[in-house]
């Protein structure tokens, strides 16, 4: 019996693509692109490699990457993330998985140590794999092989509530920035609602942060 090979084949028969991992980095020659539901070469792969680490491949999926060490903080979101399936990290991070609304685009990141993945090339580390620390992945709810996650909220593909600037400088609108959101990040109270307008930033009025 392995509880790898086991895991592997029980995510490809909810339907979804595999791949075995060396930590976090594909065996397979093309990686997440060899991503696959065939039993029968999942199990080769798992005879190959019998320890091997899952890598999960994002088809109809957006998943919210938080990663408190680099200063991922759910605070930084502008709104809350509603119920779906949550996976607590090897890194001690939290994966949160959403299907992917058609025609959207889903922007790399979201604010420092909070970031997005999508795609059928794109992959995540899934339980019960081990990270190079020895702490396990693992489903904190509504594991996605037995319930199918949440609709993606329409905010992640435009979130519009963000606004880039640099280090130096702040955004001179009436709206105040609610909190700080690491180097270059901040975010607009939800209450202030502002306007595309306002989200741009005039570089030129630019003053130093205080």
């Amino acid at each position: 019996m392995n509880l790898m090979l086991d895991a592997a084949l029980s995510y490809a028969r909810a339907g979804y693509s595999v791949l075995p991992l060396r930590g976090k980095i594909p065996l397979t020659e093309h990686g997440s692109h060899d991503a696959t539901t065939d039993e029968e070469t999942i199990r080769s792969w798992w005879a190959r490699w019998p320890s091997a680490n899952i890598g999960m491949t994002l088809n109809g999926l957006v998943v919210v990457d938080i990663d408190p060490r680099n200063g991922g903080d759910l605070a930084c979101l502008p709104h809350p993330l509603p119920d779906t399936c949550r996976a607590h990290t090897g890194g001690g991070g939290l994966h949160y998985v959403f299907r992917a609304q058609p025609g959207s685009a889903y922007p790399a990141a979201l604010a420092n140590g909070v970031d997005q993945k999508s795609g059928p090339f794109s992959y995540i580390v899934v339980a019960p794999s081990t990270h190079a620390s020895g702490a396990q992945y693992m489903w904190l709810s509504n594991d996605p092989r037995t319930t199918q996650p949440a609709p993606a909220p329409e905010w992640l593909s435009h979130p519009r509530n963000f606004i880039r600037t640099t280090p130096s400088v702040r955004h001179l609108s009436a709206h105040r920035p609610s909190r700080s959101c690491g180097e270059g990040w901040t975010v607009i109270d939800q209450d202030d609602n502002p306007t595309e307008e306002q989200l741009f930033f005039n570089r030129k009025a630019a003053r130093p942060l205080a």
